[in-house]
């Protein structure tokens, strides 16, 4: 007999998708198919967290636009699964003209307010009497500094699951002691289906293009060319 759930439960996925890739994709489509969630929420974030302040290859539009074509590549069954949630980017755009407010809301910015300004507004968003459960969706490399990110501890206060991505065939996914003690057992894995998947990262990608160009790049999204190398 099936168990009936007394909250939903919601996975969040975010990234800075610069660009989005066959990858970032595949971690969607996994997350959709194998965890038990009733949407999922990608959430292009405006901190850059890997690029030690260089600037961006796409615009915040264009990440928004090679998000949507690629998602839509997985076919109608998807859709309503999912949602690209652009709060916090027009966030950002209402802030961009205005130095001394963007220095104030958006410099600052790290995931913690990330996640408490969805949190605030997906409690008026779902018609529950319980709050969702939410499963924060990383990568196996993000696991091992994940301790080290600003006020970490709240992060893992204000999430019910940790779900890692094991994309790396037969790679043993190590928890960090502080990350081990503060989850307990509250930590799941998400595995990729294509092992190959993992060669394609966006550093490749932007290499790729480079001599290309943007506009070459844009256009095979935009029909459909998936960049496996």
């Amino acid at each position: 007999e099936e168990t009936t759930r007394t909250m939903n439960r919601i996975g969040i996925f975010g990234l800075t998708g610069d660009p989005f890739t066959i990858a970032h994709r595949d971690i969607c489509k996994q997350a959709m198919d194998n965890l038990d969630i009733d949407k999922l929420y990608i959430i292009p974030t405006v901190v850059d967290y890997h690029r030690g302040g260089k600037n961006r290859w796409l615009t915040d539009l264009q990440r928004v636009y090679c998000m949507e074509k690629m998602l839509l590549m997985l076919g109608d069954e998807y859709i309503g699964k999912y949602e690209i949630d652009t709060h916090e980017l027009m966030l950002k755009s209402l802030c961009e003209n205005d130095i001394m407010l963007f220095n104030e809301v958006i410099k600052p910015r790290r995931f913690i307010h990330t996640l408490l300004d969805f949190k605030s507004r997906i409690a008026g968003m779902n018609d529950v009497l319980e709050p969702p459960e939410i499963l924060l969706i990383i990568g196996a490399d993000e696991l091992r500094i994940f301790h080290s990110w600003h006020r970490w501890d709240a992060v893992a206060d204000n999430i019910n699951f940790l779900v890692v991505v094991n994309g790396r065939d037969g790679e043993e996914i190590k928890i960090p002691v502080p990350v081990e003690i503060k989850f307990r057992n509250r930590i799941m894995t998400l595995g990729l289906s294509k092992d190959f998947l993992y060669n394609v990262s966006a550093t490749a990608i932007r290499k790729w293009y480079r001599n290309a160009g943007l506009d070459k790049y844009l256009s095979d999204v935009k029909d459909g060319l998936l960049f496996i190398g």
